[in-house]
């Protein structure tokens, strides 16, 4: 998703861009109105020199933010829904995996 005029005018914000640790890719997550006072919060990975189109993760609805990438390279980590998340970015699509948190937590 490029930031356009039109996001702009919809409030669109870029929020915490994040480099992979190979240089190749970028995620970011990007915040728009959804109506109500909340924001919905959106995961996009796209290639570093711009080869292709970015493509929007399936992050789920109460994105947090904040993604942060294996040593790899090959996957992203987030919160969601209150959970650690973990979601593949290979090309042959993203695989994403709860990681358990202790739910008793703050």
């Amino acid at each position: 998703m490029d930031l356009t005029a039109e996001l702009l005018a919809d409030a669109a914000s870029l929020l915490d861009t994040v480099i992979s640790p190979d240089g190749r890719l970028v995620a970011y997550v990007v915040s728009t109105p959804d109506g109500t006072r909340d924001r919905l919060r959106t995961l996009w990975v796209a290639p570093a020199d711009r080869s292709s189109a970015p493509r929007r993760l399936p992050a789920g609805r109460d994105l947090a933010g904040v993604p942060r990438w294996a040593t790899d390279s090959a996957s992203l980590v987030f919160i969601s829904g209150r959970q650690l998340h973990r979601i593949g970015v290979d090309a042959a699509g993203p695989q994403s995996h709860r990681v358990g948190l202790d739910a008793a937590g703050p």
